[in-house]
């Protein structure tokens, strides 16, 4: 897998509706490329959620919601309720379907992989990003303006930018942010 650095802004995302129509989401990162809502492997998205509403199914997809906006949003999954508050992710199953109820209108970044494609190895929400190595895949989404540092080349980000990263590669940012990494499945984690 070749380096690559892309840097995202929000007007660079594809916004879309939601597969069951409830609503409509924005894709950060579709892959591979041109793939749609039946056959991606991976899938970054910002979604607002103003209302309770219904999930979309993704067969043989594993899902991290994490809440970067409003104060509450509570997630029925089948047999139990889980409440995320600004910063807490959450991951489920392909056979899972939660309904979603934000206390106020709402923003998540949906994460999405397909099973024996890939592993997810974290998606967080940080205070900063010290200086650390990446490897396979990696996505920095600012949640407030600040720089984000790839191999010693200085990227300013704007709130909601994100910065993609393939390969190899040394990154840090200052600012709160989500970070996710990802390597191909069947590889060891690294």
């Amino acid at each position: 897998m070749s380096n690559t650095l892309q840097h995202l802004r929000l007007a660079d995302y594809i916004e879309k509706p939601w597969k069951n129509r409830r609503g409509s989401t924005r894709d950060i990162v579709m892959l591979p490329k041109g793939a749609n809502d039946d056959n991606f492997d991976l899938r970054l998205s910002l979604t607002p959620l103003p209302s309770a509403a219904p999930f979309s199914t993704f067969a043989g997809i594993e899902r991290v919601i994490t809440l970067i906006e409003g104060t509450a949003l509570t997630l029925k999954l089948d047999s139990h309720s889980e409440t995320l508050h600004p910063g807490d992710s959450l991951a489920f199953g392909p056979d899972q379907q939660p309904f979603g109820t934000p206390e106020t209108p709402a923003r998540v970044i949906n994460l999405m992989a397909r099973r024996r494609v890939w592993q997810i190895d974290l998606c967080r929400v940080l205070p900063r990003i010290p200086a650390q190595e990446t490897d396979h895949f990696t996505c920095m989404v600012a949640l407030e303006a600040g720089m984000c540092h790839v191999n010693a080349q200085a990227v300013p980000v704007a709130a909601l930018d994100s910065i993609l990263l393939t390969g190899a590669n040394s990154i840090s940012a200052t600012g709160r942010c989500l970070l996710v990494k990802m390597h191909p499945a069947g590889l060891p984690t690294p």
